[in-house]
């Protein structure tokens, strides 16, 4: 689209400078571009004060704004849209019944500002300016957008990689242009529209497992996911107002409503986030827990003695309901690698190998790494049953055959009739389990989710999962 305005820039703000004519170009997706420029050849062309004091006060007003959230606010600079921390030119134009401002990514860091003056209303100028996202229709409830403009999609991606999109919407403000309330002059011009190119979607949703039925179901996961993108338009962000006073464009006011629009912009994002975190409190344990179990499972190309002391500050991973545990309890001449209380007053005595041991070799025959870690606990047990009363002073009230479990190697190492053969041997030894670091890792994450929903979900968006009683079927 291209349009010709007369314009006022920061170049010219004298009231003795010209006005220019200047022929503007504008394409979707792309910043504003200028083609000519002459000499209006009046310098007292009616409204070129209003413009120069429109000109000034926006230019001051995004100066301030900068200045705050790189010194007083730069702590919190992140929290922003990022139409608060860039750069931005500011294109101005005052149409018959308003002023429409857009701003535009600055690519070398020397800002700009121009107001231009249009003898056209915002009905027939905000669609072209804003790529056909912002609408002033004198009737907005018979009106027909068009097909022009951004959509965002929704594309399902199936197990085999094929892609559907689902849904498709295209983001539009339609709104009818009234007269603003009075205002004193000194607060802020208060815009009809204010957006910026920064968008939150949020989708949500509920999780079922794969193969159960709703009545099978005890509770239902539900979830919210929030993102944010940016449209792909050539604005940063867009401001339109309703035609005002002049005095209403008071440079010396503009640090002022800079830092209140930061603020309330602060305010928002605070008051969002805050809702989001009441809304699924387990979120930070969640994450932290998703860290955690990334740790241990990269600790598993390593040595024994790493992955000791890991399970040592997280025992939970392995015995997550246990009330009490000990490291390195001496029975005798051997010594364990970990013992665990459970509440039902049971002890479960662990021994651990390292990661990379296998279990069985390739005929099938157990290897010697299995047969040393399952004879270290029945050596324990050997101990407790000829010495219970000394082993009772450090583990009170432990029986002559407590349960125990032995971790060691990997599952990928592990055939199917290797896992039988596992079975077997574990049930030939009372209360022994035998499980690889890929079952402790397993049996975490089930445990884990089960409490704080799940803890790996391969999105581009925030998630918050939280849980509501399924209502009942009549």
């Amino acid at each position: 689209m291209a349009k010709e305005a007369f314009m006022v820039d920061d170049e010219h703000l004298a009231e003795t400078s010209e006005p220019r004519r200047v022929g503007i170009r504008v394409e979707i997706g792309k910043p504003i571009s200028f083609e000519s420029q002459m000499p209006a050849n009046d310098p007292s062309l009616p409204g070129a004060d209003e413009a120069r004091r429109i000109v000034r006060t926006l230019r001051t007003y995004r100066t301030a704004l900068r200045d705050l959230v790189s010194t007083k606010y730069v702590a919190v600079a992140a929290s922003l849209p990022k139409f608060y921390q860039q750069a931005a030119n500011i294109f101005i134009l005052r149409c018959t019944d308003g002023v429409l401002v857009r701003y535009d990514v600055c690519a070398d860091d020397k800002p700009w500002t121009k107001c231009g003056s249009i003898d056209e209303p915002l009905e027939k100028i905000a669609p072209g300016f804003s790529d056909n996202f912002i609408h002033f229709p004198s009737d907005p409830a018979t009106y027909h957008v068009g097909d022009g403009g951004r959509r965002l999609s929704m594309t399902q991606i199936s197990a085999a990689g094929d892609a559907e999109v689902v849904l498709e919407i295209q983001p539009l403000i339609v709104e009818k242009l009234t007269s603003p309330a009075t205002k004193p002059a000194s607060q802020r011009p208060m815009p009809i529209v204010s957006v910026t190119s920064e968008i939150e979607l949020q989708i949500g949703g509920h999780i079922e497992p794969a193969h159960t039925s709703p009545r099978e179901i005890a509770h239902t996961e539900q979830f919210v996911g929030r993102a944010r993108g940016v449209l792909s338009v050539g604005w940063q962000a867009i401001e339109v107002y309703p035609a005002l006073p002049k005095e209403r464009w008071d440079e010396s006011l503009a640090p002022g409503w800079a830092e209140c629009d930061l603020l309330a912009a602060l305010a928002q994002r605070n008051f969002t986030d805050a809702s989001f975190a009441q809304l699924d409190g387990r979120g930070e344990a969640r994450r932290r827990y998703a860290a955690l179990l990334a740790e241990f499972e990269s600790l598993l190309a390593g040595h024994e003695e790493p992955i000791h002391q890991f399970l040592k500050r997280h025992p939970e991973l392995i015995s997550p309901t246990s009330v009490r545990r000990w490291s390195k309890v001496p029975f005798g001449s051997h010594v364990s690698d970990f013992v665990f209380l459970e509440p039902s007053d049971d002890y479960v005595l662990v021994e651990i190998e390292a990661a990379h041991r296998e279990l069985f070799r390739e005929d099938g025959q157990q290897r010697q790494e299995l047969t040393h870690a399952i004879n270290q606990i029945l050596d324990w047990v050997q101990h407790i049953q000829d010495h219970k009363s000394d082993v009772e002073q450090v583990l009170p009230g432990i029986s002559t055959s407590p349960r125990a479990l032995v971790v060691i190697g990997r599952s990928a190492m592990l055939s199917d009739e290797n896992r039988r053969k596992l079975t077997t041997i574990a049930s030939q030894h009372g209360k022994l389990r035998i499980q690889t670091y890929d079952d402790v890792l397993l049996a975490a994450r089930a445990t884990l989710e089960q409490l704080l929903g799940p803890l790996d979900f391969e999105t581009n968006m925030q998630m918050f999962f939280f849980s509501r009683a399924p209502t009942p079927s009549r």
